[in-house]
Order: structure tokens, then sequence, then C-alpha cells
């Protein structure tokens, strides 16, 4: 097909977007929005006789649950036999109490207060995937006993949480993060559990995460094309 009906578009836009992630079986209701998304692509063609690569570019901005930043970059091979690319992404200055509704209903948490901040770089070939996702939470509070009192269990649990993420921050900062390594395959991903678990004693004890892009394993710019692919001329 693709050889028949060679395809290029140079741009393709989204200004002012909004993108949702509902999940109404939880309680509470649970509606986490994406708006103000500004999306570019460009490169989308299916054929090596209209580009030098077909691959393609993504950047997307946005406003997380109506507050605080969002932006991504994506380069990859749409035609691939598994997945392969590149990504950079980061969250930015987003109000903890914003995500009540998702905490309360995945974890059984209320914030207070405080912020979060996100970096995550991966880049995958073929199915293969290596990167990390590095969550910051700044000045997080958990746990009021004037508020949280719905039911005796809820009361204790918050306060196991927010006595337990207390404990083990780094105090200098206020700040309770870890880097959570990604590596392995879409086919039978793997979470590193004891190198998440080291990380955060590391960011309470040795130095304190930043959830800032690390660009130290990433590069957006080039992602191999699968071999496979070919155009036929």
């Amino acid at each position: 097909m693709r050889e028949l009906f060679p395809l290029r578009i140079n741009r393709f836009t989204v200004n002012e977007g909004e993108v949702h992630y509902r999940d109404y079986s939880k309680k509470p209701d649970v509606d986490i929005v994406l708006d103000r998304l500004d999306v570019v692509a460009t490169n989308l063609t299916n054929s090596t006789r209209l580009s030098e690569t077909l691959n393609a570019n993504i950047e997307m901005k946005g406003r997380p649950l109506r507050a605080g930043t969002f932006k991504t970059e994506i380069n990859l091979d749409p035609y691939a036999a598994k997945p392969t690319f590149a990504l950079r992404s980061e969250v930015d200055d987003v109000p903890l109490v914003k995500l009540n509704d998702f905490a309360k209903a995945y974890g059984g948490i209320t914030f207070e207060g405080g912020s979060l901040r996100v970096a995550t770089e991966m880049n995958s070939k073929q199915g293969n995937f290596r990167g990390y996702i590095e969550p910051v939470f700044e000045k997080m509070s958990i746990f009021d006993p004037t508020h949280d009192t719905e039911s005796p269990i809820d009361f204790i649990w918050q306060g196991i949480v927010g006595g337990l993420t207390r404990i083990i921050r780094n105090h200098p900062k206020d700040r309770f993060g870890t880097k959570v390594p990604l590596s392995g395959s879409f086919d039978d991903p793997a979470p590193a559990v004891m190198e998440t678990v080291f990380n955060v004693l590391r960011n309470a004890f040795i130095k304190a995460f930043e959830g800032r892009l690390s660009n130290d394993n990433i590069d957006v710019s080039k992602v191999q094309q699968d071999p496979d692919v070919k155009d036929k001329k």
C-alpha cells in the first residue's frame, strides 16, 4: 500500500486541545485532564522517495490538571516492527491537591499541600527500551486529622504514609522523590523495585533529586530506522 500511495504531510498541528483520562469505576470518580494542548508533528511520511527518513517528530505542550506545565518531544519510526522511538518529557508545578481524586481512588491518600514535578526520558529500539522516570514532590503534605476522618482504616493508612514520607524526604529541601529506572522489553517489562527504593533513600540522605531532564542517555533527534522497512522503487 505504501508503495502504491506515497504520502507526506510536512506539518500537522493541534491547537488548544484537551485530553481526559476518566475512570468512573473508582470512588471518587477520576478525571485527569490535559488542556491547552498544542501538538506539532512533522515529517509524517510513508515513503523514502519523499523524505530522507521515515522518522516523525512530535512536540507537545499543555497544562496538566489545568495548572502547571507539560512538554514532550518524541522522535519515532512508525513503521518499525516493534516500538522504536526516543522520548523526553517534563511535567512541572502541578499542585498536589489537584491530584486528590486520583490519589484517593488509587492510593487511598489525600494531599494537603505541595507540588509535583516529573522528568522522563526513554528510548526504545525494536521493542527494547531504556530510560527513567524521576518524580519529585516539593513540600508534600499528606494527612490532616481535621479532614481525613472518614474511617479508622483511612485514618491509620494516611497517618502511616504521611509519617513515612516525612521521615524519608530530603529535609533541607523539603523534597520527597526517587528515580525509577526503566529497561527491558515491551514484551516482558520488569520493574526495578530495589533500585527505586534505594533512590528514595538516596534522595533523602545523600542528594536530592531535581525532577529535571538529565540529558545523559537520550538523543531525541536520532532514532535508527528499522532496517526491514524499505520502499521498493
